[in-house]
């Protein structure tokens, strides 16, 4: 008992350590990086629900990531302005409005947004916390502490850990769903039922993503029920009580972030816009007549048991992949996007480390599949299979990495059953130290500048821009560090800048002119989404070298005469 407990305190001291750890490279990121393309809209977004309760701001993701991370904000000293406001869902007025806030509060806004980071950190915690709980329960103590180190130092998670965007958020809230749900399946008791029911709304409050988790956990119950033998009746009774109790607090919950506005409104009632809800392709979308494929059809009295905006930002994020944008893959620009985008990217965005320890998770599945039944680890792996569909199936446009974030969890904790018979005398372990030392080093390698992060597969992120774009490599995120340089130099004359933002960067102290069309004498910020995009803007400085890079995500070149 002695040793058990002194075994348990050294496990609990390198967790504690971990997360430490991981809580200090996600402040070191919010502290230097500048608001990114969507931080702003999400800004207002969120501090409009909690100055007016309005909810039709950034309405394609729900508001609960938005109102924490912009408490702190509405606590403090800021300045808004709403003028530009349009209720008009197609108008997205939060991208102006976000740019408008910036505009108020000037270079102050940079901490505003700070802080706003700061306080999602926890969240980041939490989803590490849960994924060694998860892995720990599945296979041991050892395989705890991998999937957590995974965690703690994966690019992609330290990049949007320090983002007040949804994306860990929602990665963290949906982990802790569907692991409290497989631990009512185990139990079947009426606790965990309801703490399912409370995180399955939250989930669902923070990316309306996890609406399928509504049709999966009742399949998935009803096929483990089926798969087991000589069930008796009053389990099926019981369990089919709590799955239902549990729904229903799910539901509640969204509803209730809402405040229930709109809940229930009739499905031939609503204003669609993408044509799978509308049924009608040929209509303008600037068309003011109520456009609805179930006006008139059977289904139109149904009562939608979620909120309008809810439904709302469902509709509006289908619409904008039925419309598409401008993608970007290995040196190709297109207008819509590629099936296969998702696979490539993160083979290229994900440490090499990483994969190492995939492969070895997958030869060791196949030699201890006695020792391991499928069984265990198939509601781990199908979360985020499904996901990886969905997002895939989208190819109006792929160009962000991002939204596979919810599917790393499960593939950390998969991929650590490979520490289960992590010994001194074990042929995998000198393996699993070296791949996970490799990882870390790598990842650490480019830190603070996460976001940029490519593998030395391709060349590491020098070569990224070659391979991937946008939110991938530069989102705007190295403008504070862009404004330190300039006050450091004694003369930048004439400087000229074109940086990937919606904000003007003369608002956060940074005096820059518009670039010319043509090759002149003088200073240039240009960041790599521009310098690469597909209008070939700046194809005149094929013919000069950067003298610097701000992260790896602005060049900065100096032409003379």
């Amino acid at each position: 008992m002695f040793l058990f407990k002194i075994k348990a305190r050294r496990w609990n001291i390198i967790i504690a350590l971990l997360l430490i750890i991981h809580a200090f490279l996600l402040a070191g990121i919010s502290f230097r990086s500048s608001p990114n393309l969507n931080e702003p809209g999400h800004m207002v977004a969120g501090l409009a629900i909690w100055h007016f309760g309005e909810t039709s701001l950034y309405r394609v993701n729900p508001p609960l990531l938005k109102v924490i991370a912009t408490l702190p904000v509405f606590l403090s000293k800021h300045q808004t302005n709403w003028a530009a406001y349009n209720p008009n869902p197609q108008a997205r007025s939060e991208f102006v409005l976000g740019s408008d806030f910036i505009k108020v509060n000037g270079v102050y806004s940079f901490w505003l947004f700070t802080i706003a980071r700061l306080i999602c950190i926890p969240l980041s915690i939490m989803g590490g916390f849960v994924c060694y709980r998860w892995a720990t329960d599945l296979y041991g103590s050892k395989s705890g502490i991998l999937a957590l180190t995974m965690w703690c130092f994966s690019p992609n998670i330290l990049t949007w850990g320090a983002s007040i965007t949804p994306d860990l958020g929602t990665t963290a809230f949906g982990l802790i769903a569907n692991y409290t749900f497989w631990k009512w399946l185990k139990t079947s008791d009426w606790f965990h039922a309801i703490i399912s029911g409370v995180f399955l709304g939250l989930a669902l409050l923070s990316k309306t993503l996890w609406i399928f988790l509504l049709l999966f956990w009742p399949l998935f119950w009803l096929y483990q029920k089926i798969s087991s033998r000589n069930v008796p009746k009053e389990q099926w009774l019981k369990q089919g009580c709590q799955l239902s109790l549990l729904l229903l607090i799910g539901l509640y919950f969204v509803n209730l972030g809402y405040g229930f506005k709109g809940t229930f409104k009739a499905l031939g009632q609503y204003h669609f816009l993408s044509s799978t809800l509308t049924g009608d392709t040929n209509l303008s979308q600037t068309s003011s007549e109520l456009r609805n494929r179930f006006r008139g059809g059977l289904l139109e009295n149904v009562l939608i048991p979620l909120p309008e905006d809810y439904v709302s930002g469902i509709d509006i994020q289908n619409n904008e992949f039925e419309i598409g944008k401008w993608s970007f893959l290995r040196g190709e620009h297109r207008l819509g996007g590629w099936w296969y985008y998702y696979i490539y990217a993160l083979l290229i965005k994900v440490p090499l480390g990483y994969w190492l320890l995939f492969i070895l998770a997958s030869i060791y599945s196949l030699k201890e599949r006695k020792v391991i039944p499928l069984s265990n680890d198939l509601f781990l792996i199908l979360p985020a299979v499904i996901i990886f569909i969905l997002i895939s199936s989208q190819t109006g446009f792929t160009k962000y990495v991002r939204y596979a974030l919810p599917c790393f969890p499960y593939a950390f904790i998969w991929v650590s059953k490979i520490a289960r018979p992590f010994g001194l005398n074990h042929k995998y372990s000198i393996t699993i130290l070296g791949a996970m030392a490799w990882a870390i080093s790598s990842s650490l390698a480019v830190y603070p500048h996460s976001m940029s992060y490519f593998n030395e597969s391709i060349g590491g992120p020098s070569s990224g821009p070659k391979h991937l774009l946008d939110a991938n490599i530069d989102w705007g995120q190295d403008i504070h560090e862009l404004k330190k340089w300039c006050d450091q130099q004694s003369a930048l004359e004439p400087f000229y800048a074109d940086c990937f933002t919606f904000l003007d960067i003369n608002d956060l102290g940074i005096r820059a002119a518009y670039p010319p069309s043509e090759a002149s004498p003088g200073w240039y910020a240009i960041s790599v989404n521009q310098r690469y995009g597909r209008k070939n803007r700046y194809d005149y400085l094929d013919q000069f070298e950067p003298v610097k890079k701000i992260g790896y995500s602005i060049l900065i070149y100096h032409l003379t005469d």
